[in-house]
This record gives structure tokens, sequence and C-alpha cells, in this order.
């Protein structure tokens, strides 16, 4: 097992990652992985008299899965082991390359204080699993020498740190004996996404990264962002964050593909996207109805007859006018995405309905000219300097044309 986890480029021919943004709080990963099992590992992993064979698929982080899924070519459903086995494997993975690594050392099998500690890295927590970490680099520290072996070995400490934040991923499969493809998805949390008042706004692009350690687990590295209508990408990159090396970039507006090969194992790799809103129709009518609001208020108050007594008419005009702003904030059936993007233009859209709602008011009160005059020109500032930000929106999402990308 621990030698199929440190050479998966030599028999995982590819892995193809496709990244499906269901909101800025989550996404669904699905990932094909083309394998050939090495003949040698095959007796290994086999479950006997079932004619079953355990394959390592991946590592997943040690927390619970939303709506996992795994399937075969025909979209047959493949059983995976549950924790009850994977605790004990993993362990088994972790006991098998330290002996390795104390043999190439000259040394004695593993110490039970040195399997504890492995048991506890395997099985346990994160937390619990850095904390038997920090006691075989003190146990080192102070002198153990089956400490210093193991974490001086790249392959074991390689291991150690994978499977210190993440559960083996294996599945049950039959025949084994020729090339297979499996499949498997699940959602997570987006815990990267921190949209600041300039993406809410739509001014900028809002900036998604994401890891995707299943970038150095394979020969060949293809990955596929999906995103809804109306939503663009700015650029898209894989990149390690420790080195800050480029392993791939896609400048395509509508679809970020990437494809990388021999990534080194162990790389910290990322995904990092720019999203921005395209869209012709919203922004700019939303535009167009506050710069309307905000010129008729500026009118009235600095060339109108705000008479109070006239405020039957003014009302009428508020009503209306807020049926178009209903009409241009409600959007059924919208993706979360896109909602989420244009929150901030349609939360200022809403404060010119209320400017024009408090200036309208203002008449139906009855409250002195003076005063009138003075919320209806707050109100037209306020609506007007909307009015500026959605320019800036309805021009920055403008729909792209195929020349300009």
């Amino acid at each position: 097992m621990w030698g199929l986890l440190l050479t998966e480029e030599t028999w995982i021919h590819r892995r193809v990652e496709t990244v499906d943004m269901l909101s800025t709080q989550f996404l669904r990963r699905s990932i094909s992985v083309d394998f050939t099992l090495p003949e040698r590992a095959r007796a290994d992993l086999a479950v006997g008299g079932t004619g079953q064979t355990l394959v390592p698929l991946s590592t997943l982080a040690k927390r619970p899965l939303r709506n996992f899924d795994l399937r075969d070519e025909g979209g047959m459903a493949v059983p995976v082991l549950g924790r009850g086995h994977n605790g004990p494997l993993a362990h088994s993975t972790l006991t098998g390359v330290a002996r390795h690594a104390l043999e190439e050392a000259g040394l004695g099998s593993a110490s039970d204080r040195l399997k504890t500690d492995l048991q506890q890295i395997a099985a346990g927590s994160p937390d619990e699993a850095d904390h038997a970490i920090s006691c075989m680099v003190e146990a080192a520290k102070g002198g153990n020498q089956e400490c210093r072996v193991v974490l001086d070995d790249d392959a074991a400490l390689f291991l150690l740190a994978d499977l210190a934040d993440n559960y083996l991923l294996v599945a049950i499969c039959g025949d084994v004996t020729s090339r297979r493809v499996l499949k498997f998805s699940y959602e997570e949390p987006l815990d990267s996404v921190e949209p600041g008042i300039i993406e809410r706004l739509g001014w900028r692009p809002l900036l998604v990264g994401l890891e995707v350690p299943s970038a150095s687990r394979a020969a060949s590295y293809h990955a596929e962002v999906v995103v809804p209508e109306e939503l663009r990408f700015d650029a898209c990159f894989l990149y390690d964050e420790e080195t800050d090396e480029v392993y791939a970039e896609d400048q395509d507006a509508d679809r970020a593909a990437l494809h990388a090969v021999q990534v080194p194992l162990g790389a910290r790799t990322f995904l990092l996207f720019g999203l921005q809103a395209e869209r012709a129709s919203f922004p700019v009518v939303g535009c167009l109805v506050a710069w309307i609001t905000g010129l008729l208020l500026l009118g009235g108050a600095v060339v109108g007859d705000l008479d109070p007594g006239r405020a039957d008419s003014a009302v009428a005009v508020l009503l209306a006018a807020s049926a178009v702003f209903v009409g241009v904030i409600a959007r059924s059936g919208e993706h979360r995405m896109v909602q989420a993007l244009f929150a901030g233009p349609r939360l200022l859209l809403a404060v010119t309905a209320v400017s024009a709602l408090v200036a309208g008011a203002s008449l139906a009160y009855n409250m002195p000219s003076s005063t009138v005059c003075s919320i209806w020109l707050v109100a037209a500032v306020v609506s007007l300097t909307v009015a500026v930000s959605l320019t800036i929106t309805a021009v920055v999402a403008r729909p792209i044309a195929l020349g300009e990308r």
C-alpha cells in the first residue's frame, strides 16, 4: 500500500478533476482516476476468497464528506472501505514505510512506542496526529534514533504528513487485471472566498483559491472549473504555493481547463482563478433606473415646486417606481453564485428605492417646504452616487466579445 501511494505517477495514468462552484460557500469535486494496478501488488491487496482487490484511489481530508459517490466506467456504484478498516490499513501503511526506513538504517523493527505514535497518526484526528508527530520530533531531538531515522526518511515523512490530515480512500474493485477508470465525487465547504466591498459591487473579479492535492498524484492531471452562465473567468492558474511555480494556466473567459504533467509529489498545488459577473440586462437597467431617479429628485429639489398639497401625484409616481425596482431586483431561478455576485448592486438599487420613498413621504406628511427640499436634495445625492456605482458595474460586467478575449 505505501509503495503504491509513493509511486502513483507510475500506475495512475491520469486524474481528471471537475470543480463545480455551487455557491460562494460550497463546491463539488468530481475526480476520475485512470489506472492500471501493478501486477506485483494485486496479490497483496486481494481480499481473500472474494475475487475483490483493494485500490488506494486517493487520500481525503479527515472530515465528514457531503454526498460522496464512487462509480465505475459503467456507472455502477463501487464500495469503499469504511472507517473501521481505514484506520488499521493506514496504520499498517505507516508501519510498513517506517520499517523500511529502519531496515535501510540497519536498525531493528519499530518499537511499541513508535507503533503507538503511528497508530495515533493514522486513526486519530488531525490534532491528535499533529501531537503524535510533535512527540516524535521531540524524541528525535532527545536522542531517539528510530524517530530520527523515520523523520529523516523522505518517503516516511511524506506519508506521515499526508495521513496525519487525511485518510485513505480505498475502493473495493472486482477485476483489476486491465486498465480501469473509477470516478468519485463529493461536496466540501469553500473556505478561501472572502469577497470585499469592491468584489461585492462587481468592480473586480472575485478571487478563489482551491487546494488540489490530486495534481501531484498522477502522471497527468487535468482540471476543469464549471461556473454558471452569466459568470466568466478572469484567468485561471495551477501553481505551487511554496515555490510559486506555475504548472498550467488558461485565459479563456468562459471555460477554465488546465493540464499539467509530472507535478512533483508533495507539491502544494492550488487552483487560483477570478470570477466576474457577466450580464448586460440587470446592470444596465439598474443603472438607468438609478440615474433617472437621481435626476428627477435633483430636479425637484433645485427647480421643482415641492408643495405638500400635491402629495397625491408624488405618491402615485413613487408606487409606480417601486414596481420597476421590484422587477429589476427580483430574478427567480437564478444560480446562487450569480445571486452572490449581484448582491451588492441589488442592495444599492434598494438604497435608491428607499431614497425615493423617503422623498415621497416627506411630501405626504406635509413637512415644511424647506425640509422637503433638503430631503429631496439628499435623496438625489444618494441616488446619483448609486447611479455612478452601477455605471461602473455595468461597464465591468458587460459581455465580452470574442475579439476582446
